[in-house]
């Protein structure tokens, strides 16, 4: 029986929409095209519904191209591919260059000295309006599918999500939290023979003790993090977390 098949059995009702709707195809998370040539480990497929997986397919290239911003591709092939996905960019998203423009001169003044710990100077913005929604709607379906891979349990209507993003300055300059990182366990990747995800993406999901509450951190080559924690339980979200949360 084809793989696909094999997963409407196993997983009936698509996890991205509570389970309201059959599964019909199957769900790459993170997708194909956040790999080099597509080349993605197996790993981490998920039932959907048409309507939930074609629901990112715009952010999905957005983030292919956040993704590449650092290190630079190495191989002409994968140079004319990063060019591809950035000219693709431009096009569905009018105005996010323009939004990321960072002025260096500025940045370089305030790093003063820490500059020199920095891999690169070339700085983008990833906080505006446009970008913003398009890592939201992103991290949304990752984390969704992050708390199914961790529980098999499909995330309900009305559950909470939290989600911050860390760009590579960010990770650089003030550091990750380190009560945060020892608390999420063991790093996890997608392997497949000799081929693995670790240049490209790498995670780490973790449960709380007391509760169904998730909490999942993604790594995105070196580019940025975002940090996801699920709550199946909206009363479980602490009230410090309420304005910047999102109800699914």
């Amino acid at each position: 029986m084809p793989r696909h098949e094999l997963l409407k059995l196993s997983q009936p009702n698509c996890i991205y929409c509570a389970g309201e709707n059959l599964t019909v195809s199957t769900d790459h998370m993170p997708p194909r095209i956040l790999f080099d040539a597509k080349l993605r480990p197996k790993g981490l497929e998920f039932g959907s519904c048409q309507s939930c997986q074609d629901s990112t397919r715009r952010e999905e290239l957005a983030v292919a191209m956040f993704s590449r911003i650092f290190p630079d591709a190495k191989t002409p092939k994968a140079q004319a591919e990063s060019r591809k996905i950035t000219k693709q960019t431009n096009r569905k998203f009018p105005g996010l260059f323009e939004e990321m423009y960072v002025d260096q001169l500025s940045v370089l003044n305030e790093l003063g000295t820490g500059a020199g710990r920095l891999p690169t100077w070339n700085f983008v913005s990833c906080g505006g309006p446009i970008a913003s929604s398009i890592i939201e709607a992103f991290a949304k379906k990752l984390s969704l599918a992050l708390h199914f891979e961790l529980t098999k349990e499909i995330v309900p209507r009305g559950s909470g999500i939290f989600m911050t993003h860390f760009t590579n300055y960010a990770a650089i300059v003030d550091g990750m939290p380190g009560d945060l990182m020892n608390a999420l366990g063991k790093e996890k990747l997608l392997e497949m023979g000799r081929q693995s995800s670790a240049d490209v993406f790498t995670y780490h999901s973790q449960r709380f003790d007391t509760e169904p509450t998730t909490i999942h951190m993604a790594y995105f080559r070196q580019s940025f993090a975002l940090l996801m924690v699920v709550y199946p339980k909206f009363a479980d979200v602490p009230a410090e977390l309420l304005r910047g949360i999102m109800v699914h």
